[in-house]
C-alpha cells in the first residue's frame, strides 16, 4: 500500500474507480452464480484476486498463489448460502480455524518463550 499514490489534501468527494466498479460487478456475478441473496466478503475477495493484477501481485508477494486463496475461501464457505445481511457471522471461522491463545495459556498448554 505504501507504493500507491496519495493526495494531500484529500479531495472533498471521492468516487469509485473503474477497478472498484469492476470488482463489485464481478462480486455480484459470483453472488448470483453461487445462489446467494447478498454480496459477502468472500465474493469481493475472490473477484479482486481473480481480476485485479495489483491484488494478484500482493498475494504472490506474500508467498501465496491466488488459486489457493480462492480454494481456501471456498473451503471456508462450504455449501452455506448468504441469505441475510449478517450470514457471515454464522460461519464461525475464527473458532474453527483459529486458536484461543489466552485459553491455552491459562490451561498451561503454551510453551513460555519470553526471556529465552
Amino acid at each position: 500500500l505504501t507504493r500507491l499514490g496519495s493526495q494531500s489534501p484529500p479531495p472533498p468527494q471521492v468516487s469509485e474507480s473503474g477497478k472498484l466498479s469492476a470488482a463489485l460487478d464481478k462480486a455480484n456475478e459470483l453472488r448470483s452464480s453461487m445462489g446467494d441473496s447478498f454480496i459477502a466478503i468472500d465474493h469481493i475477495v475472490v473477484s479482486c484476486v481473480e481480476e485485479d493484477p495489483t491484488v494478484q501481485a500482493a498475494v504472490r508477494e506474500a508467498g501465496v498463489m491466488p488459486k489457493r486463496v480462492i480454494a481456501a475461501l471456498q473451503t471456508y464457505r462450504g455449501s452455506r448460502k448468504v441469505e441475510t445481511e449478517t450470514a457471515e457471522s454464522s460461519f464461525d471461522a475464527l473458532s474453527k480455524y483459529g486458536q484461543d491463545l489466552i485459553a491455552n495459556a491459562r490451561a498451561g498448554r503454551l510453551d513460555p518463550v519470553i526471556g529465552r
